[in-house]
């Protein structure tokens, strides 16, 4: 049976809401005790101070007039007492004490005034008398004190109820403004959520009850996919409601005990406490996930969002509240690197490739600094008349140990690290200016979308023409319908601007994306390329037939141009050349080729194949055309170790 306590977020929050109460009514009580004590206190002590003052003051002054008298007659101590007493009553006012009692060397009373034992509270003095410098006696003068009481208690009184009247104030008035400032302290101000201190707070608790029972505890760890483009579109005042509906959601999923934290932007925790099996910590996860996937209504904006999932499982090896929080932080990086709106669970193994994904952007840094990449070029074949019409850029990075390293090992690590712009730029710049001696060839070069949202495209390609000279008609730049997902308007509103130079814009996987058609309507395209997912099985696969007739076909009837990638056979490309294709390019004509292997490949390259009639070519001529193509490029390719 487990002994792990099951807490309500509620009672949680009342718990912390009675804690700050008692130090509240603790604080108002001793400020009330201070008060009502201090005032009666403070006046009883004075009245005492100044009554013994003066007693004592009374006491040394007939201390010393009696020595001065028994001094000058040491033989008044041989007289009666009523010697003493005619001494005592002609130089003193006996009315200025309420006792009064003058003794001899052997403690026998010489004189007394009032009482021998004065009622209590009374101060009582003794001062020494002196003949010669010798003890011969003493004075003890005794004074009551009752007459304080009456007036002290007055104040005490009064003091009571002002000290009561300062306990309310402190009790009530404060109280809000301690409670305000420890919700601030603990909790985000725009979900009302518990903060990261106090989520640390709680994990470190768990751990403490844990150790204790024969359970564990889970950190989820999630943040909202592509939350960045929807505050960016639709502003920040739908971003701040989209995370508010967001928390009430998740909140709901939640069972009795768990917390839900909001540490940052859009990054949630979850504190799960009672975890028997990690299948209990997926089973929270997956309610997450599918509370999120519901559409939001953002003020008549209907946003469809996701939401990745990280989670760390505590194994009661003295974890710290940090570790764990960065496990779940790296499961959820490793689940959003996998597959958005999925969980991923923690592992050992996990740190170690995180810590050498973190190397390899050390290294990819290093590459871009110390000028490690190479550029190489895929030539472009028009099919209609076998002509090398252009080159595709393509980037390889020569690594110092692993030798050259294809882009797709890299790419995606540039685009998460933001890499891609400065390595982008560089392509484009080198590119051009390598390209600028290449006459009537065109240069294609593939633009990342985070090109597009963290730099400046239009400016870099203005700079990278003006530099090289090279021609605007003859750039190339392809783009992929990512970049138009994010944001339509602000993207088309790029392109027009990069059209204005002169440079041609390409559509490049046209197909496998979720809105092709509309893009193409909502923006004049130079040109489509067929996937290669699609080329690969021509004339085998008659769906992959028919999606490529029909893209040939659309190109033809808005008069673009349509090119064909990766094509590696003899079947794909006779398949293409009898749809009429504008262009291909693939293995099967060349590999990519060096910046100074163009030259070699464009003049050995003499084809000589006359145009096609408009509206595509016989089977024999298709047959034909490809054939002379092939032979044409092998024999160029083979001319230059190709």
């Amino acid at each position: 049976m487990s002994t792990f306590p099951m807490r309500h977020e509620a009672d949680v929050e009342h718990q912390e809401g009675a804690l700050l109460s008692r130090i509240t009514t603790t604080i108002a009580l001793l400020a009330a005790v201070i008060v009502a004590i201090g005032a009666p206190f403070g006046y009883f002590y004075l009245m005492l101070a100044s009554d013994e003052g003066r007693l004592r003051a009374d006491a040394n002054v007939r201390s010393f007039l009696i020595s001065q008298v028994v001094s000058s007659d040491p033989d008044m101590w041989k007289f009666e007492g009523h010697a003493i007493d005619g001494i005592i009553s002609r130089r003193f006012h006996e009315e200025e004490v309420d006792s009064l009692a003058v003794r001899d060397a052997s403690g026998a009373v010489m004189y007394q005034h009032g009482p021998a034992k004065q009622p209590w509270p009374a101060l009582t003095t003794v001062r020494p008398i002196y003949d010669s410098g010798h003890v011969v006696g003493e004075i003890e003068l005794r004074h009551s004190i009752r007459h304080i009481f009456p007036l002290t208690a007055l104040i005490a009184l009064i003091s009571s109820i002002v000290g009561l009247g300062v306990f309310f104030a402190v009790r009530m008035f404060p109280m809000r403004a301690l409670e305000q400032a420890w919700q601030r302290a603990t909790h985000d101000p725009l979900t009302g959520l518990p903060n990261r201190l106090l989520l640390a707070d709680r994990i470190e608790q768990a751990a403490a009850l844990c150790a204790r029972s024969d359970t564990t505890f889970a950190i989820h760890c999630l943040d909202l996919d592509h939350f960045k483009e929807i505050n960016d579109t639709l502003g920040h005042r739908a971003g701040d409601l989209l995370l508010t509906q967001a928390g009430e959601r998740m909140a709901q999923c939640l069972r009795k005990g768990d917390t839900l934290a909001r540490t940052g932007g859009d990054e949630f925790v979850v504190l799960q406490p009672d975890v028997r099996t990690p299948d209990d910590a997926a089973a929270s996860a997956e309610k997450l996930i599918h509370a999120i996937s519901r559409p939001f209504d953002l003020e008549g904006h209907q946003v469809m969002l996701t939401t990745s999932v990280g989670i760390a499982l505590y194994e009661k090896s003295g974890q710290s509240t940090t570790e764990l929080l960065q496990n779940a932080d790296n499961a959820l990086y490793r689940a959003k690197s996998l597959q958005r709106g999925t969980l991923h669970f923690f592992d050992k193994g996990l740190n170690e490739r995180l810590d050498a994904r973190k190397k390899a952007e050390r290294e990819l840094r290093a590459a871009l600094a110390t000028n490690q990449f190479e550029l190489l070029y895929q030539p472009q074949i028009s099919l209609p008349d076998g002509a090398i019409t252009g080159v595709e850029v393509l980037i390889r990075w020569r690594h110092p140990i692993r030798g050259l390293v294809d882009p797709d090992e890299f790419i995606s690590l540039a685009e998460e690290t933001g890499l891609i712009v400065p390595i982008g730029e560089w392509i484009l710049r080198t590119a051009c200016s390598q390209a600028a001696k290449w006459n009537d060839l065109t240069l294609a070069v593939n633009v990342s979308p985070v090109q597009f949202r963290k730099g400046h495209i239009a400016a870099t390609v203005r700079e990278a023409l003006e530099e090289s000279g090279f021609p605007p008609d003859r750039l190339e730049l392809e783009i992929t319908e990512g970049i138009l997902i994010a944001d339509t308007e602000t993207t088309l509103n790029t392109l027009n601007e990069i059209r204005k130079l002169g440079v041609r814009i390409v559509m490049d996987d046209f197909g496998t994306g979720y809105s092709s058609l509309g893009y193409l309507r909502k923006f004049p395209f130079d040109k489509l390329k067929l996937d290669k997912s699609f080329v690969r099985d021509l004339g085998q696969n008659p769906d992959a037939d028919a999606i490529a007739h029909t893209i040939i076909d659309l190109a033809r009837t808005l008069k673009i141009t349509s090119n064909a990638e990766g094509v590696e056979s003899q079947t794909q490309l006779d398949w293409l050349v009898q749809q009429g294709c504008g262009e291909a390019q693939g293995y099967w004509f060349a590999r990519p080729l060096t910046y100074s292997d163009v030259d070699q490949f464009v003049a050995a390259f003499k084809p000589g194949v006359t145009k096609a009639e408009e509206g595509g070519l016989s089977s024999a001529e298709a047959s034909k055309n490809a054939g002379v193509v092939h032979s044409a490029l092998r024999k160029s390719a083979k001319s230059i170790g190709g």
